[in-house]
């Protein structure tokens, strides 16, 4: 199996990074200032004008409406977790994150799709468990 992104794929991620960096990112802390000010008016769900700024910089870029077709659930998949990636990336950017440890639930898949089962334990796989991620924005993670 060929796990590699196509030469279409890996153009929008560049054209992606690049949108991120030069736009996204130096726009965050507008963007923040700018839903504290609508929250305190009472205009929480506003649209924000940070946000329309940015809506024609990405179609100038064709990155509006993409519709990527995918030959394989692998490859797929792949670009699933590529862009989940980019999504923690820009989610852990936020100035509002100032902690020094994450909680999480590692969980294994249940053997049959319905919850019901996993809840009286009649399906359970064994394993998984709560862990704390210490330094979770850092180089050196720690579980």
């Amino acid at each position: 199996m060929d796990f590699d992104y196509s030469p279409k794929t890996q153009e929008l991620q560049a054209k992606l990074q690049q949108f991120m960096t030069e736009h996204i990112y130096p726009a965050e802390q507008a963007y923040f200032d700018e839903i504290t000010a609508n929250t305190a008016a009472g205009r929480r769900w506003t649209p924000l004008q940070t946000i329309e700024r940015l809506k024609p910089r990405a179609q100038a870029m064709g990155l509006w409406n993409l519709f990527l077709p995918v030959d394989s659930a692998a490859a797929r998949f792949v670009l699933f977790a590529d862009a989940c990636r980019i999504r923690r990336l820009a989610a852990f950017r936020n100035p509002l994150l100032d902690f020094d440890k994450l909680l999480f639930i590692k969980r294994n898949r249940a053997l049959f799709p319905h919850m019901c089962d996993q809840y009286y334990g009649m399906a359970q796989n064994p394993g998984g468990g709560v862990y704390v991620l210490s330094n979770p924005f850092g180089a050196d993670l720690q579980v």
